[in-house]
C-alpha cells in the first residue's frame, strides 16, 4: 500500500470517527489501520468521535484498543473534549473503559474543572461518582467550586458542594467561592455556599468582603443573602470603605437601603474622612443621598479637608442632591471657592427663602405681642 492511500483510508477513517458511521470503521479497521494516528489537527479518531457525540464509535475504538488518554496540542484528552461539550454518554463510556480523569489540559485545567467552566451538571457528577479530586487546583489556582461560582453555574457548585469540596479555599489574593460568586451576581450559588456555612466575612487582599463586592456592582439579591446571613454591615476594606460607602458611591439604591434597613451607621466615616452621604453627593447619586437623609445622617458633617455633602454637591455640580440636601435643612453659608454661577444661584436663592421665612416668623411673633 502507499502512501497516498494510507493518507486516505486515515482520513477516511478519522471522518467516519467523526461522523459517526460504524460500518465504515469496521471495514477501515480490516486494513490494518493505526487507530491512534492524528490528523492535520493533532487529533485522534478517538477524540473526534468524543468532540462530536459519536458513542458507538467510541465503544469501537475502545474494543480496538485505542490510547484512551493521548492528548491534543492544547492538551486535550477524548475525556475532556466529551465533557466540555457535555456528550454524557461519551464520558460515561470513556471512564467506564479507565480514561484518566485527573490529568490536566497545557493550561491546567482538569476534565473536572473544565466542566464547571462550561456548566455541564452531568458530566461533573460521572467525574464525581468516577472519584475525581474535587478540589484539585487548576489556572490561577482556581478550583472547580470556584470555576462554577465565578460564572454562576448553580447545579455544578451544588453538586461539588454535596462531593465535599472546601467550599472556604482561598486563591492567593484571598478571593473565595463566595466573594466570586457576590462580585458576579450568582445568587443562587451563593446562596448554596452560604447553606453549607461558607464564611460570609472572609476578606481578599484589600479587605474587601461579599458584601462589599455585592454593593459594589448593585447585585442587591447577593447583598440582601448575605444581610441575612449575618454578614458585619460596618467592616472597613483596606481604604476604610464600608459597604454602605461602596454602595452609595456606585449609586445602588435598593443595596444602600437593604443596609440602612439592617442598621449599617450612616454616619461612619471612612477614605479621608467621607461619609456615606458625601460619596453619594459628590457622584451625583440623589437615590442613595435621599434615602441617606430620611435615615436622619448628619448633614453637617466634615471630612479631613473641610467638606460638607453640599459643598461636594456643589463642587461637582449635582443639583439634585444639593437640593435635597437643601430641603433637609443643610447649611448654605459655607465656603463657595470653586462653585459654577448655577451653584452659586441655587445657594443664594436658598439663603434668600430662609432669610424671608426667618422675618415672616418674625413678623408674626411680633404680631402675636401687640395682639396680647
Amino acid at each position: 500500500m502507499n502512501l497516498t492511500s494510507n493518507r486516505l483510508l486515515h482520513e477516511t477513517f478519522c471522518y467516519a470517527a467523526k461522523r459517526g458511521r460504524v460500518e465504515l470503521i469496521h471495514a477501515l479497521m480490516k486494513e490494518d489501520i493505526d487507530v491512534d494516528k492524528t490528523d492535520c489537527e493533532g487529533y485522534t479518531p478517538l477524540m473526534l468521535s468524543a468532540q462530536n457525540g459519536q458513542t458507538k464509535c467510541i465503544l469501537e475504538l475502545v474494543k480496538a484498543r485505542t490510547a484512551l488518554d493521548k492528548q491534543s496540542p492544547a492538551g486535550y484528552t477524548a475525556l475532556m473534549f466529551a465533557c466540555t461539550n457535555g456528550h454524557e454518554q461519551c464520558a460515561f463510556e470513556l471512564i467506564k473503559a479507565g480514561a484518566d480523569i485527573e490529568k490536566p489540559d497545557n493550561q491546567g485545567f482538569t476534565t473536572l474543572i473544565s466542566c464547571c467552566q462550561n456548566g455541564n451538571e452531568q458530566c461533573v457528577l460521572e467525574l464525581i461518582k468516577a472519584g475525581a479530586t474535587v478540589d484539585k487546583h487548576g489556572p490561577q489556582d482556581f478550583t472547580a467550586l470556584m470555576f462554577a461560582c465565578s460564572i454562576g453555574h448553580e447545579q455544578c457548585a451544588l453538586a461539588l458542594i454535596k462531593a465535599g469540596a472546601a467550599v472556604d479555599a482561598q486563591l492567593p489574593n484571598g478571593f473565595t467561592a463566595l466573594l466570586l460568586a457576590c462580585q458576579n451576581g450568582h445568587e443562587q450559588c451563593a446562596l448554596a455556599l452560604i447553606k453549607v456555612g461558607a464564611a460570609v466575612d472572609a476578606t481578599e487582599k484589600d479587605g474587601y468582603t461579599a458584601l462589599m463586592f455585592a454593593c459594589q456592582d448593585g447585585h442587591e439579591q447577593c447583598a440582601l443573602a448575605l444581610i441575612k446571613a449575618g454578614a458585619a454591615l460596618d467592616v472597613a476594606q483596606a481604604q476604610g470603605g464600608t459597604a454602605l460607602m461602596i454602595a452609595c458611591q456606585n449609586g445602588h439604591e435598593q443595596c444602600a437601603l437593604e443596609l440602612i434597613k439592617a442598621g449599617a451607621a450612616v454616619d461612619k466615616q471612612g477614605p479621608q474622612d467621607c461619609t456615606a452621604l458625601m460619596f453619594a453627593c459628590s457622584n451625583g447619586h440623589e437615590q442613595c443621598a435621599r434615602a441617606l437623609i430620611e435615615a436622619k445622617a448628619n448633614l453637617e458633617t466634615t471630612q479631613n479637608q473641610g467638606f460638607t455633602a453640599l459643598m461636594f454637591s456643589c463642587q461637582n455640580g449635582h443639583e439634585r442632591c444639593a437640593l435635597e440636601l437643601i430641603k433637609a435643612g443643610a447649611d448654605v453659608n459655607i465656603n463657595r471657592l470653586g462653585f459654577g454661577p448655577p451653584m452659586l444661584a441655587l445657594l443664594d436663592d436658598a439663603a434668600r427663602q430662609r432669610h424671608t421665612c426667618r422675618e415672616c416668623e418674625g413678623a408674626k411673633r411680633q404680631k402675636v405681642r401687640q395682639v396680647m
